[in-house]
């Protein structure tokens, strides 16, 4: 663990089979969000630009 400016950081490692079994849970206990929020849609807008732009 290190000291950063006052707060601790902790690094964890978890398996594959652990991961899958919290992205479960989350995607079973979280409300279902259909809108995006204004800086993703920002953000797929110019990641589409961009591979418009590569494919000419």
């Amino acid at each position: 663990m290190k000291k950063e400016g006052g707060t601790e950081r902790i690094t964890i490692s978890i398996t594959k089979k652990t991961l899958k079994e919290l992205d479960d849970y989350c995607s079973k206990t979280k409300p279902v969000v259909t809108a995006r929020s204004p800086i993703i849609e920002l953000s797929i807008q110019d990641y589409l630009k961009r591979e418009n732009k590569d494919k000419k």
